[in-house]
């Protein structure tokens, strides 16, 4: 696996590639956090990967880009996958809660397994789990911060 670290409008993210798909996005604050999901103690980094990721990341957070078309992979349990692939499905500029995103996904209620699945998501901001809301309408967790995520929620609030 091969990362790198950049900063994007005064944010330092951390974007790792293996096998030619990004496996995952996240803010550098994150390192620890993939370490663990990937089991892995060591992480080559390399200021010239991903670029392809770093501009569209920068044309995303510059208003400029509503969706990503580099290569990822989805790596998860087949819940996990379930719950980041509906996340997908939320449009650009929109919001839904946990329990709505539940309803959608699976015939009986599992709020509280969703929100796990959503807290655990590998490709913050191309897999939209910053679109998931508390029922009230509450910013609620985010790994990148709440601060972060309202700026998300209003850069697609603001540009349509």
């Amino acid at each position: 696996m091969i990362g790198r670290i950049c900063n994007i409008q005064g944010h330092d993210y951390l974007i790792v590639e293996h096998q030619d798909n990004i496996v995952f996005l996240s803010t550098a604050e994150d390192l620890d956090f993939f370490k663990r999901k990937f089991k892995v103690d060591y992480l080559e980094l390399d200021m010239q990967a991903c670029e392809e990721v770093v501009e569209q990341l920068n044309e995303y957070l510059s208003g400029e880009r509503t969706c990503f078309d580099f290569r990822y992979q989805l790596i998860g349990t087949s819940f996990q996958c379930q719950v980041w692939e509906g996340l997908q499905s939320i449009p650009y500029g929109s919001t839904i809660s946990y329990e709505a995103l539940s309803d959608m996904l699976f015939t009986t209620r599992k709020t509280r397994a969703v929100a796990r699945a959503v807290s655990q998501n590998p490709l913050l901001l191309c897999v939209p789990c910053h679109r998931v809301i508390g029922k009230n309408g509450a910013l609620t967790g985010f790994r990148g911060g709440l601060t972060l995520k309202q700026t998300l929620l209003k850069l697609e609030k603001d540009i349509d």
